[in-house]
């Protein structure tokens, strides 16, 4: 799959790569309130690291990292991350996302990033979208339910966070049906 970028009114989505990490993008994976409900929580991250994880995306097959980025006056500022693990295949993919940037939480980008990805990808033929978020994660359970998500199944007491065990709530949606019409029947 050609990766392409991705727009929408207000965002640009481009692949991401190990030489476009930013100081600022390490802080956001150093930060506890940012990644309370990522795996990333349980590392402490440095410029090398996230080089390094970032590269990853690209040296495995089937997996994709964008930068996202708001248009505009601050020429492209990069606010956080969306990722896809496909599944070929299957024809699934597994989408994540991190807003880093506190300042733009609460205006709707997670949602808007989510949409233009999941269409992309339902549109080169994945015809399954998953993900996966801490019981807690109330940000992602509301974006997947925006989204058009449906709860798919929870799997109990699957992570601990501050010392708790919380449930991984597991959501998915299909490709929108396509209607294919025999030709013999149009005419």
């Amino acid at each position: 799959m050609t990766v392409p970028v991705l727009t929408t009114a207000r965002l640009l989505l481009r692949p991401y790569y190990a030489g476009m990490v930013t100081d600022e993008h390490v802080a956001w994976l150093n930060d506890p309130e940012v990644v309370k409900y990522s795996e990333q929580r349980h590392k402490r991250h440095s410029l090398e690291s996230t080089h390094i994880y970032v590269n990853n995306f690209w040296t495995n097959s089937g997996s994709y990292i964008w930068g996202i980025y708001i248009q505009g006056a601050d020429l492209h500022m990069l606010i956080g991350t969306i990722t896809a693990h496909v599944d070929t295949p299957n024809g699934v993919a597994n989408v994540g996302i991190m807003i880093g940037n506190k300042d733009q939480w609460g205006y709707g980008y997670g949602v808007e990033a989510w949409d233009v990805v999941c269409t992309w990808l339902f549109g080169a033929g994945i015809r399954k979208i998953e993900a996966g978020c801490h019981f807690e994660n109330r940000p992602m359970r509301n974006l997947a339910k925006l989204c058009g998500m449906e709860l798919e199944a929870v799997r109990h007491d699957h992570f601990v966070v501050d010392g708790k065990p919380q449930h991984l709530l597991l959501y998915a949606k299909m490709a929108p049906a396509r209607v294919s019409i025999n030709e013999s029947s149009a005419a």
